[in-house]
């Protein structure tokens, strides 16, 4: 597979991903199976994007980087395991998703990769749901996912995005 064909398609999975988790909250008004396979959708697609995401950018993101990536993949597995675990899980998975993106995203403004705003939008999603985790507001936590799910499309379009090196430069 070429780096352009990976750039595209972990684009469109970064996007599909962070654009689905922003409606996800209307998921709960479908049946309870419906709603299940609405999120499944949108994790797998979050991965999808995640993995795409950090094989493209493994090189600038070190050690630190794959840590973050390591938690990120491990935290959506918590979460998909909530039905078989206990309810525990979704918000040990989210909080700790939500860390290792902010991580990822802390990189990514250092190396100013992926432009600005998907690491901007992952670090604000992580503090805004750790306040709304500490204030136990649930309005804070859905805003927090939906800044989350933003910061996946802006990643996917900034994959989509001609690289650096080859963007027209201005007269």
């Amino acid at each position: 597979m070429t780096h352009a064909l990976s750039r595209k398609l972990a684009g469109a999975a970064c996007i599909a991903g962070g654009a689905l988790r922003l409606v996800a909250p209307s998921a709960q008004d479908l049946e309870p199976e419906a709603a299940q396979l609405v999120y499944l959708t949108v994790d797998a697609l979050l991965l999808l994007g995640l993995v795409g995401l950090y094989g493209l950018s493994a090189d600038w993101l070190g050690r630190l980087g794959l840590a973050g990536f390591a938690v990120a993949v491990v935290a959506i597995c918590i979460i998909r395991s909530q039905g078989a675990v206990g309810a525990w899980a979704y918000p040990v998975g989210s909080g700790l998703l939500g860390a290792a993106m902010a991580v990822i995203g802390g990189l990514g403004l250092r190396r100013r990769v992926h432009g600005r705003l998907a690491p901007a939008a992952w670090i604000t999603a992580f503090a805004v749901g750790a306040i709304a985790s500490a204030l136990a507001s649930g309005v804070m936590m859905m805003a927090a996912g939906i800044i989350f799910g933003l910061g996946f499309v802006f990643a996917g379009c900034s994959l989509l995005a001609p690289p650096r090196d080859q963007r027209p430069t201005e007269a």
